[in-house]
């Protein structure tokens, strides 16, 4: 059987390999730029709560998260482009659970960053710091906005 099993091993490496919608999605520039995007936005406002972004998210899993909700927009919208992954049932997957501390944290307010209901303002004086928690950061130099209704 040796033989056999190192020709069919040979055989499949001259195959192209096998790709999901996902796999597909993933590739497109745009969506790694929203992704990209969506991810450091997640990490500075995670860094400005006092919070270690990795230890909320991994990279992977907040992928993942952005993908679906991209699959399920684009299926919304009619684009032609978006495909069903294998691993999903048309519906975006949650970030988190419900009553998990994280989504309380970040979760929620990230999802209505994501739809466009919420804002992210962000202040550079003595370290980083969310504007939106702060009195005292109207008017300091230093304090940005991140505007979610923009798509790259």
């Amino acid at each position: 059987y040796g033989d056999e099993i190192l020709k069919r091993l040979e055989a499949s490496r001259a195959l192209p390999p096998q790709r999901d919608g996902r796999s597909r999605l993933l590739d497109d520039a745009t969506v790694r730029a929203e992704i990209d995007s969506l991810w450091l936005v997640m990490q500075a406002k995670c860094l400005a709560m006092g919070l270690a972004p990795n230890l909320i998210v991994s990279r992977a899993d907040f992928t993942e998260w952005c993908a679906s909700r991209i699959e399920r927009r684009r299926r919304r919208e009619g684009d032609g482009a978006a495909e069903e992954s294998k691993d999903g049932d048309g519906e975006a997957r949650e970030l988190f659970d419900r009553g998990d501390w994280r989504r309380a944290a970040v979760g929620d307010w990230l999802e209505r960053f994501e739809r466009g209901e919420a804002t992210l303002h962000l202040g550079f004086r003595d370290g980083l710091f969310d504007a939106d928690s702060r009195e005292d950061a109207e008017g300091l130099d230093g304090v940005c906005s991140v505007d979610p209704t923009v798509r790259p």
